[in-house]
């Protein structure tokens, strides 16, 4: 695999996601994204799930391991794509693998669904890996037939919101990944009062975990009030 040859963008990304700390909600979708599995993995992934399902941690967690051990691959958020003002994917294609993120974004510009759909091509001609990412069920994009049509023959897997008792799991791991001690009380009286989304808890768990190190207090319900109420 060559390397890109294009400008390639530096795109913001979160430093501290890992595959460690992510909860994968099934084994099979667990094993697409383990590393060691990577020549098993499909040359083109399509993953959908609503806003708040964690989607784009995931491909920055995939992100930040895969280049941890060498891998040349390539990270695109396509609302961040959008806001720069950039309708190209030229160069992309010379990775090993390319992440991109929210393609619900280009409903409304069939330049940057053309640009999509010749990289798709030539990727695909490259040999290059791409894991794409929608928080919109694939009839609901307006896109044109072509790529609506490579879209659908891609593989697909869906990222459910996590709900109740498998939110409080998934905190409980995740928690325990990064070495932040909460007990299941104060997890319980925190996804009572706060935004029930895995990506609303994990900003409130860290929240959480600096402002106990900064007091020099361990997770409590009363500190838990005060996070709340500042």
């Amino acid at each position: 695999m060559k390397k890109p040859k294009q400008l390639i963008f530096d795109f913001k990304i979160n430093r501290k996601a890992g595959l460690r700390h992510f909860y994968f909600q099934s084994e099979e979708l667990k094993s697409l994204f383990n590393l060691e599995n990577f020549s098993q993995l499909p040359q083109e992934l399509l993953i959908l799930g609503a806003t708040g399902a964690g989607k784009s941690y995931l491909l920055q967690a995939y992100f930040n391991d895969a280049t941890s051990i060498g891998m040349n691959i390539g990270y695109l958020p396509l609302k961040a794509l959008l806001s720069a003002n950039i309708s190209s994917f030229e160069g992309y294609e010379d990775f090993e693998l390319v992440l991109i993120d929210g393609i619900e974004m280009l409903s409304g510009s069939k330049e940057l669904q053309t640009a999509l759909f010749n990289f798709l091509n030539h990727a695909f001609s490259s040999d290059c890996h791409v894991i794409l990412t929608s928080s919109t069920a694939l009839p609901k994009l307006n896109f044109f037939a072509d790529l609506y049509s490579r879209l659908t023959r891609m593989e697909t897997h869906n990222l459910e919101v996590l709900l109740d008792d498998n939110l409080a799991r998934a905190l409980s791991v995740v928690s325990e990944s990064y070495e932040i001690s909460i007990s299941e009380k104060e997890v319980d009286f925190l996804l009572k009062r706060y935004k029930r989304d895995i990506k609303s808890m994990m900003v409130a768990l860290h929240s959480l975990d600096d402002l106990s190190a900064s007091q020099k207090r361990k997770i409590t319900v009363p500190l838990i009030r005060e996070f709340l109420d500042s």
